[in-house]
């Protein structure tokens, strides 16, 4: 672990600060990249433990240049591409940001003004967008959360609407009629569906490749309850990832716990008492303080 008290000092373990973590992903090698919001940068762990920054001045501006001199505003995902690329939700530039090996960061997708445009490159908007994810072909899905939509952008930087009607809601069905209500994060399973933790309305939603949107886990309702399918209760699930086997553990904020969902929708509580603290321990017995996102290794 890195980091206990919050700021942003880089350096080894025991010295480093971060200001708020969003977003966790992991490359080839071992290292660990950060989407530190609070300090507008990304940050890179490496499996000894030292932190550098490796993209952003912390000035909460927007500016496409060197390494180290790029600038984000309260950037809150981020995902690996191929070849070292990482992809990153700058999300109060409303925009998706493409950052190279070196740390060069040019923009993928997006105007800087918030709005609901499909289009190419800068020509779409986005408003406020959260977590991504990216496929095998290189295309990125982003929960494109105050529009409450899962967003497209392919290679080519044409950016579409893979699900979502736009309006808030909680309806099941095609992708162009469901509708979620401030989708958080996104995640692909090993057969190709899309995993959206759908904060506003307390479920985990599931994109089939052909378009059709169903509700994995959650009725609607905000709680704390273990059980299947809808039968279980989540409050504002905001992260989500998946082990080797195809189980999910996904964030659960605002009942400060780690929840495990199965792939036939069995949820169980992993970590977390149900209320804030900073203990560590297992099961229950370890306390959290909002967890907002989460990686398997």
């Amino acid at each position: 672990s890195a980091g206990q008290t919050p700021g942003a000092v880089d350096g080894p373990d025991a010295g480093v600060r971060f200001g708020h973590i969003s977003a966790l992903v992991f490359d080839e090698a071992g290292s660990l990249y950060a989407a530190d919001t609070a300090s507008h940068a990304i940050r890179k762990i490496t499996v000894t433990g030292n932190v550098t920054t490796i993209s952003g001045r912390r000035a909460g501006d927007l500016l496409e240049s060197a390494p180290h001199l790029s600038e984000f505003l309260f950037p809150a995902g981020i995902a690996a591409g191929g070849t070292g690329i990482l992809f990153v939700a700058d999300t109060y530039n409303h925009r998706i940001r493409l950052m190279e090996p070196g740390g060069k960061t040019q923009t993928l997708a997006g105007s800087g003004a918030e709005g609901y445009a499909d289009g190419i490159g800068e020509n779409a908007q986005f408003a406020q967008p959260r977590g991504l994810t990216a496929d095998d072909e290189g295309n990125v899905y982003v929960a494109d959360t105050v529009n409450h939509v899962i967003r497209k952008i392919t290679p080519a930087r044409l950016v579409t609407t893979y699900a979502g009607s736009g309006t808030p809601g909680f309806t099941d069905g095609p992708a162009g009629s469901a509708q979620f209500h401030n989708p958080f994060d996104v995640r692909f399973d090993r057969s190709g569906g899309l995993f959206v933790a759908d904060y506003g309305n307390h479920a985990i939603r599931k994109i089939t490749p052909d378009g059709m949107v169903s509700t994995f886990v959650g009725d609607g309702v905000q709680g704390f309850l273990d059980g299947k399918g809808k039968a279980a209760r989540l409050y504002r699930p905001s992260g989500i990832a998946f082990d080797l086997e195809g189980h999910m553990w996904i964030t659960d904020p605002h009942n400060h716990s780690v929840r495990h969902i199965t792939p036939d929708a069995q949820v169980t509580t992993l970590a977390g008492a149900g209320f804030i603290g900073t203990a560590d321990g297992t099961g229950s017995g370890a306390q959290f303080h909002f967890p907002s996102m989460l990686v398997v290794s």
